[in-house]
This record gives C-alpha cells, structure tokens and sequence, in this order.
C-alpha cells in the first residue's frame, strides 16, 4: 500500500525531493531530514500529501466521485470520525490515514452473501491470473468445512501448465473429488456423476477479454453446465475501464 502512517509521511514515501532547487548533495538529503520532522498536522503538508494522493488516484483511473470523497475524508478531521460511530474517541485519534483509507473502502464495497446453494453448481470465469483456481479451492474448503456440505470439483482448464495438478492437490488435501472435462459432453456427464453432491465447483481456464473466439468457446461449456450460478472473477487492482470491458465481453452474446 502507499500509505503507511500520516500524511506527513506518505510525501516522504511517494515524492522525491525537488529537482527544481539548486541545492544537490547533502543540502537534498538535509531537505529530506527537514521534512521528515515536520509536524503532521501541518497544513501545506498534508496539502501537499493529498495533491499526491489524488495524481495517484487519477492516474490508476479511480472514479472521480469517490476520489473527491477519499480526499474530503481525509483533508477533514470531522468528517473523519463522523463518518462512522465507531470511529470516535481515542480510537479516531490514533487511525492512520492507511486505516481511514481502508475503512472508506470497506464502507465502498457491497457483499452479495454465500454461494446460490439452490443451483447446486457454480462456475468460476474470468481472465488470466484473477486466482479462479485458488478462489474455488477457498470456497470448496469453507463448504466442505465451515458447512458440513459434500462438494465436487469439475475443471475444464487444459490450457494452462499444471493446472490440473494445481487443483488436484487441493482435493487430496481435502478430500473432495475432482474430475476433469475437456469437452462439454464431458462436462455435461462429470454434473451427472455428482448428482449426490450438495455443490459442484467448476474450474475454468483463464480467457483474455478480448479474445472472442475463445470466449465463446467457454459458452458452450456453460451452456452444458445449467442450470448454473456464473461467476466472473475480476482482479481488485483493475482499472475501471478495464473492468468494465472485462464484464461487457464475458456478457453472452
């Protein structure tokens, strides 16, 4: 993370010192040492900070909405410990901004709940490297565990180097059986070998967004598995724009 303490100190961790001055050597490293010790509270500082704050924000695409109220949250102390009840107190006076940081994200993000259990099958979709397979393996665990269900695990990814031993490790680990479908008959039959199963997870191989021929082909793997609860799995650090391509494309034509 960027932050790691007052706004003080995230200048020192992102900005360098001024190349504009005529001081070089020692007279920089003795800028640096000055800004060190200055007051957090100080208020060209923390300016200084948050301007820093939003070029990042700005540069990583972050919505322009919830930039100006990142930054309003962090540029106000009551707005700081109003924004939340539980934020007041000793409690509100020792938060950092990382914290402030990561409470506003929380407070940002809506949680759809557990898995559809109704459906009985869930398939996990998206592109290269969002951690399908791992995701898949955490929720066999938590069903397998946490709610005593009987799970079977299904991947149709061959594409990828070692990736079915990747997952064939997790349900020897486990206990949970594993098939593999390498066409969507076989997918259609490996469902029909669970039918005891309270849940089947479905591992796929990772699809570009903009490769279409091979987005369709997954198509008609899922096509095979309904009915089914679809999930497409999108990488927290993707910019807004690349998220929003990711779900038009994956969207079935």
């Amino acid at each position: 993370m960027l932050f790691r303490s007052t706004p003080a100190e995230l200048e020192l961790q992102l900005d360098k010192p001024s190349q504009d001055h005529n001081a070089v050597g020692n007279s920089q490293q003795h800028s640096v040492i000055e800004t060190r010790q200055r007051p957090a509270g100080n208020a060209a500082n923390k300016d200084r900070a948050l301007h820093i704050l939003q070029k990042c924000c700005s540069k990583n695409q972050v919505n322009a909405d919830i930039t100006y109220e990142l930054l309003s949250l962090l540029d106000d102390e009551r707005n700081r410990t109003g924004t939340d009840s539980r934020l007041t107190g000793k409690r509100a006076q020792n938060m950092t901004a990382r914290d402030y940081m990561a409470h506003f994200i929380t407070k940002q993000i809506n949680m759809s709940g557990s898995l559809d259990m109704a459906r009985r099958i869930s398939i996990l979709i998206g592109p290269t490297g969002v951690g399908k397979t791992t995701t898949l393996a955490k929720l066999a665990a938590q069903c397998r565990f946490q709610q005593k269900k009987t799970v079977g695990l299904i991947t149709i990814d061959a594409y990828r180097i070692a990736a079915i031993d990747q997952l064939k490790t997790y349900s020897q680990i486990m206990s949970i059986p594993l098939k593999v479908a390498l066409t969507p008959a076989e997918l259609e039959q490996c469902i029909n070998d669970y039918d005891d199963m309270d849940l089947i997870l479905v591992d796929t191989p990772g699809r570009s967004q903009f490769d279409t021929d091979a987005i369709s082909d997954l198509q008609d793997f899922l096509e095979a598995a309904q009915p089914a609860d679809t999930h497409l799995l999108i990488a927290v650090s993707t910019r807004e724009s690349d998220a929003f391509a990711v779900a038009d494309n994956f969207v079935p034509q």
